[in-house]
């Protein structure tokens, strides 16, 4: 089968939600397949994107690169009041040369990622014939993120501007999710991670999106079964999480509220923070309190497991799958978040897989129970791995991905 991927993020090496499926899928699907990735991407093209795009060519059979620009502000407003474009993703493609040859090469199927990603895929679906198969990668709802990203600022920033700018996009939130699933309904196929996800665009969907969502969550690396659980005298706490959006608000939060009691019982435990871009009023506020260790980007995430007590993950969304979640599950680190921290996981039970607080308290006394009672500590860690190996491998969800593309675009042609 040969299937060109539509990329605004190199998926290699795989470091976030957009980029984790992406790279699972193709790491499989390469060996048995004709993969092309198509990098759309605004940045100048020089030495370290050229290093990071080598990277890439090594997984698939080839990478091409398409410059695109931002419409300008002005035409961008206008597209999305319009019903258009989401305001973030409108984008000026110029496919001139990539279309003829993706003529050459005759793809079955193209895969995208969220909403820029499937306008570049429609641009070029449109001018094949006969047209791919287009699969929407979309994992996570666009219109949700902005709606909580809205109460995240709205709810845990003092910032006037950050007020200013929930209210913008809670107002935004009708109108993107329109948008959302206009784009979505033009594909044949959607990944979700989760039915809340699906669940949360039937209910803005008039046509038959529902019959074209596949809820297929992600895997986990299946090296972090190997990680040793941790020992007794393990009393870290460890956050994951790339901090210039939502999560630079969780954090300050989480220090603020929730590490300062912690830390009032476990002077010599360390809070430490792992995630690329924290903003330099986030570090100053790390700086400021007892015991915050912030390390930045890993590229090991195996690393950031070790000496960890208990993963805290509060989220504050009932969307999408927490990958950090079920990532800390396998390593046998115990997790402590709110409700939505274990959305999308079957068999899930409260005090049985992970520990589950709504509020500053009730996080800070569980992450105190677990560090203070190590068998309690080790039965939800040793629970919580059983599930996650019996629920997230990749291949079973590989498989049944391929399945269904299959099962829609018939047999390969006769050569």
């Amino acid at each position: 089968m040969k299937i060109l991927f539509i990329v605004d993020e190199l998926p290699f090496p795989p470091r976030n939600g957009v980029t984790i499926p992406l790279a699972n899928f193709i790491e499989r699907l390469t060996p048995h397949h004709d993969l092309t990735l198509l990098y759309t991407t605004a940045k100048a093209i020089d030495d370290e994107l050229q290093k990071q795009v080598t990277i890439n060519k090594e997984m698939v059979k080839d990478v091409w690169i398409s410059q695109c620009s931002k419409k300008s502000v002005f035409k961008r407003v206008l597209d999305e009041l319009s019903i258009s474009e989401i305001f973030s993703f409108c984008w000026v493609y110029d496919f001139s040369v990539i279309i003829p040859i993706a003529q050459d090469r005759n793809f079955d199927v193209i895969w995208t990622g969220m909403c820029g990603n499937i306008t570049a895929g429609l641009i070029i679906r449109d001018s094949l014939a006969p047209h791919p198969l287009l699969i929407a990668g979309a994992n996570d709802s666009i219109s949700a993120a902005l709606r909580r990203m809205a109460k995240l600022y709205l709810g845990k920033s003092t910032s006037i501007i950050h007020k200013l700018k929930g209210i913008t996009q809670w107002v935004r939130v009708p109108v993107v999710r329109q948008i959302e699933v206009r784009l979505l309904e033009k594909a044949d196929i959607c990944l979700f991670q989760t039915e809340a996800d699906r669940r949360l665009l039937d209910c803005a969907s008039i046509s038959k999106l529902h019959d074209k969502i596949m809820v297929v969550s992600n895997g986990v690396n299946e090296s972090l079964f190997g990680i040793p659980f941790p020992s007794e005298s393990d009393k870290d706490v460890l956050f994951l999480g790339e901090l210039s959006g939502e999560y630079r608000f969780i954090v300050e939060w989480f220090v603020r509220n929730v590490w300062v009691k912690i830390n009032e019982k476990y002077r010599h435990s360390r809070f430490t923070v792992v995630g690329a871009n924290a903003p330099p009023d986030l570090r100053r506020t790390m700086s400021e309190i007892p015991n915050v260790i912030y390390k930045g980007f890993v590229k090991e995430i195996k690393q950031a497991f070790t000496g960890v007590g208990v993963m805290a993950a509060p989220v504050f969304k009932r969307y999408g799958l927490i990958n950090k979640v079920i990532e800390s599950m396998a390593a046998g680190v115990p997790v402590v978040g709110d409700q939505g921290s274990f959305n999308g996981i079957p068999g899930f039970q409260a005090g049985l897989h992970g520990a589950v607080a709504d509020n500053a308290e009730n996080m800070a006394k569980e992450i105190i129970e677990l560090l203070d009672n190590y068998p309690r500590r080790m039965q939800i860690a040793c629970n919580a791995r059983s599930l996650v190996k019996q629920h997230f491998a990749w291949q079973p969800k590989v498989d049944y991905v391929m399945s269904q593309i299959s099962s829609r675009i018939g047999p390969p042609a006769p050569q």
